[in-house]
């Protein structure tokens, strides 16, 4: 059989053993071939096959492999034979260090490559117990006995750590320990394989060091991720040519939703695959060429790294969840979305001041590139950054410095930095050390946020201030106080002050609460309060002599944000005084205008019924002008009645109308043009109107109003069929109401004449009516508490609006 030709696999893996050199064991020649131990012992097997190779079992699962010499002859099958063999080889070689132990851990035999890494001689050491070798702190934990047991249970044991060599110096050792049983199975000791491997220990811990200073700013993220890495094994199956099972461990059962081992059976059959993962089992077997790859696996919701690697004999897939590292990963790219768009300037500086990051924000507060403020660095005159007294700041006030020098964060440094196009920026500036793993500072994170609205806003700010003052301090016919949230007075004022008794350093420093009495306080503090929502209100307070009046008011800084209220009081006991006595008054003139239209009322009728008499009895006996008399007369009882009916309707918009309750003007409109409809089809009118809101009133006499208008703008159209628009708009707690002709206008000279009682501008001849319409839409109006007008010119037409109330 040691004439069959070997493949290139084959080939590959016996040009690591040296004629005569070491045994290795299969661990070390599946790290030296890259394949895993299982399809590496297949490979081992099938040399010994062809009598390539040798090997022994060294107890449990533990096996060494070693290629004969050329000009040996084939070792034999006995055990005489293969011992002396085996014996041969681990005395010829230095490499590793191969010796037994007794049951206990008693050295018994001891060959060169062990006195060459341990440095003891073989009577110095055998008879000693192994834990020699051990650290200190190794023998305190119990690791060389651990190691013996774990191999008497297992057959083996691998392990990896620092060990002493004869001076004391250590050494980074690779050690397998294998049991050694007797035919009948008794324990008769232990064969043990060291190698040292300091070298490649320190390689990787340089290899390590490099990576962690190319990865220092993903170093927290990275090190969760390996964290969590460390704490997941991978999962493994191992697929045939067709591919089918031909092994799984747990984690794969697991995460495939398998209950049992499917061996034998087809993957696609028990699993659902996607198509990239089928696609790639496909050219890995066919290319013979591996493929390492990440695939969201759908049916358990996670991502995986997956590696798959072609043999003669089939795939061997491992895999391992890389759910949390793709989480962190988004979270990263979130977290540079964030610095890159956030509104605030971003810089990293590294401990040897070199700029590392600067992100757009940065480069636009400065003005610069992130390239141009590393050339800077700081200490070119160029670089003018100055304190918020003007002064330049010298190299030790500077930011970085200090934060290097001290180690400890810095919180908002306003200083102000001279910009290329020579436009003084002003920063506050936040930073903060980043510490590497020796404690020692790596970086500086600075938070860069222009202020320089802020700061002309302070300062604009203090100026109003100071123009308040002025004002509180020189308010004529009366007392101003601004006071803050706990309702402290900051700066008082006012004529009305010392009339009252009080000098303004009585007042500053006190609260409501302490000033003035409970009964007081209770009626004042809601209106105090509702200052700081945003809210002016006003209150009287009855002094028994004095009647004060109050308003409470926000104070607004340029950010419309409320700093302050203030309290604006008048002296108004002689306007209350005074308004007392309009109302009794107005009341006397109400009552008189009642009785005086209600009086002339049966006079009137008496005439008017007179004259209808003479009418029917005498007409047909009078002469053209005796007709003519009678008509102007009863013309003028009409005029008469119409104007009294006026004026009574008038005195009574007080006394006779209805409670105010919510009243929706689209509909009270609907209804007026419904009872105008006649003379609105008679003259052609086209009106317009828009959305209406809902009002507070007496529907009745806001009925009456927009009647009246509609009517005046009929009437008034000129010789065109006239157009007339009725809309209103909401202005703060208001609703104004506007209804808009193209008729014949009004001269603004008259624009107060005509709401004026009995005023008109035309004859009866040219327009009817009696003057009274427009001055009972004023009582109205002003009874809703509203104000109406006209705005117009002669022949433009004339717009009539008027303010309501809202609910």
């Amino acid at each position: 059989m040691g004439s069959t030709p070997l493949t290139d696999a084959l080939r590959e893996t016996l040009a690591i053993f040296e004629e005569g050199g070491a045994p290795l064991t299969t661990t070390e020649v599946a790290e030296r071939v890259d394949l895993g131990r299982r399809s590496t012992g297949e490979r081992l097997e099938r040399l010994v096959e062809h009598d390539r190779l040798e090997t022994k079992n060294v107890g449990g699962n533990g096996r060494v492999w070693w290629r004969p010499s050329g000009n040996e002859p084939a070792i034999t099958t006995e055990p005489n034979t293969r011992d002396g063999q085996l014996r041969a080889l681990v005395d010829a070689t230095e490499e590793y260090a191969i010796f037994m132990l007794d049951p206990e851990g008693r050295v018994r035999t001891w060959n060169p490559g062990a006195e060459r890494i341990k440095g003891y001689a073989a009577d110095e050491i055998v008879g000693e117990h192994f834990s020699t070798f051990y650290t200190e702190d190794d023998r305190a934990a119990g690791v060389p006995e651990t190691n013996l047991s774990a191999a008497a249970r297992d057959g083996s044991v691998e392990d990896e750590g620092w060990r002493v060599r004869a001076d004391g110096s250590a050494f980074w050792a690779a050690v397998t320990i294998s049991t050694i049983r007797g035919e009948d199975g008794e324990l008769e000791g232990y064969a043990k394989v060291t190698r040292e491997m300091t070298d490649r220990r320190e390689y990787e811990r340089r290899l390590e060091k490099q990576a962690e200073r190319l990865e220092q700013r993903r170093d927290e993220i990275e090190s969760e991720l390996d964290e969590v890495f460390d704490r997941i094994s991978d999962g493994f199956y191992a697929l045939d040519e067709e591919l089918r099972f031909r092994y799984l461990n747990d984690r794969a059962m697991n995460v495939l939703g398998l209950d049992e081992p499917a061996v034998g059976a087809d993957i696609r059959d028990e699993v659902v695959l996607t198509e990239p993962f089928e696609n790639a089992l496909c050219d890995a077997l066919e290319g013979q060429e591996p493929a390492i790859f990440e695939d969201y696996y759908d049916p358990v919701g996670r991502w995986f790294s997956n590696a798959v690697y072609p043999s003669e004999s089939g795939l061997s897939v491992y895999f391992r969840e890389i759910t949390e590292r793709k989480r962190r990963e988004r979270e990263l790219a979130r977290y540079g979305t964030i610095v890159e768009t956030s509104p605030v300037g971003i810089t990293i500086v590294g401990e040897d001041g070199e700029l590392q990051f600067a992100n757009d924000r940065a480069e636009e507060i400065f003005g610069r590139s992130g390239d141009r403020i590393n050339s800077l660095r700081f200490d070119d005159p160029e670089w003018d950054e100055v304190d918020v007294d003007g002064e330049p700041l010298s190299r030790e006030e500077l930011p970085f410095p200090r934060i290097v020098e001290s180690g400890e964060p810095l919180f908002d440094q306003i200083s102000g930095v001279l910009r290329p196009d020579g436009e003084r920026v002003w920063i506050s500036v936040n930073g903060a050390p980043v510490y590497d793993d020796c404690g020692e500072i790596d970086s500086v994170v600075f938070a860069i946020e222009d202020i320089t609205d802020r700061k002309e806003r302070r300062r604009a700010l203090a100026e109003s201030e100071r123009r308040y003052r002025t004002l509180v301090e020189n308010f004529p016919n009366g007392a101003v106080g601004l006071f803050d949230e706990d309702f402290v007075y900051s700066v008082v004022g006012g004529e009305l002050l010392a009339d009252l008794g009080h000098s303004p350093e009585d007042v500053v420093g006190t609260t409501i609460y302490g000033r003035y009495p409970d009964e007081l306080v209770d009626r004042i503090e809601p209106h105090f309060r509702a200052v700081f929502d945003g809210e002016s209100t006003a209150f009287e307070i009855d002094l028994g002599e004095r009647v004060l009046l109050a308003h409470t008011l926000p104070v607004r800084d340029a950010d419309d944000r409320i700093y302050a209220g203030m309290l604006v009081v008048q002296d108004v006991t002689e306007r209350k005084e005074y308004r007392r006595k309009l109302e009794e008054s107005n009341e006397r003139l109400e009552q008189f205008a009642y009785a005086a239209s209600h009086d002339l009322q049966e006079p009137l009728r008496m005439v008017t019924s007179y004259l209808q008499l003479i009418d029917r009895r005498y007409g047909a006996e009078f002469d053209e002008d005796a007709a003519e008399f009678l008509g102007f007369a009863v013309d003028g009882a009409d005029r008469m009645r119409e104007m009294i009916d006026g004026l009574l309707e008038y005195s009574r918009v007080e006394t006779r109308g209805d409670p105010f309750e919510p009243v929706d003007l689209e509909e009270l409109l609907e209804a007026v043009l419904d009872d105008l409809q006649l003379r609105i089809e008679e003259s052609g009118a086209e009106i317009a109107t828009a959305s209406l809101p809902t009002v507070r009133g007496d529907a009745s006499q806001l009925r009456r109003v927009l009647q009246n208008l509609v009517s005046n703008a009929l009437r008034y159209s000129g010789d065109e069929p006239p157009r007339i628009t009725v809309e209103a708009e909401r202005r703060g707690g208001r609703c104004v109401v506007s209804v808009r002709d193209e008729g014949i206008g009004i001269d603004p000279d008259d624009a107060e004449r005509i709401f004026e009682v009995f005023q008109r501008l035309h004859t009866r001849e040219e327009h009817e009516g009696i003057g009274i319409g427009l001055t009972l839409s004023r009582r109205i109006v002003e009874r809703h508490g509203g104000d109406i007008w006209v705005e117009s010119e002669p022949g433009e037409g004339a717009t009539f609006s008027f303010t309501l109330p809202v609910p």
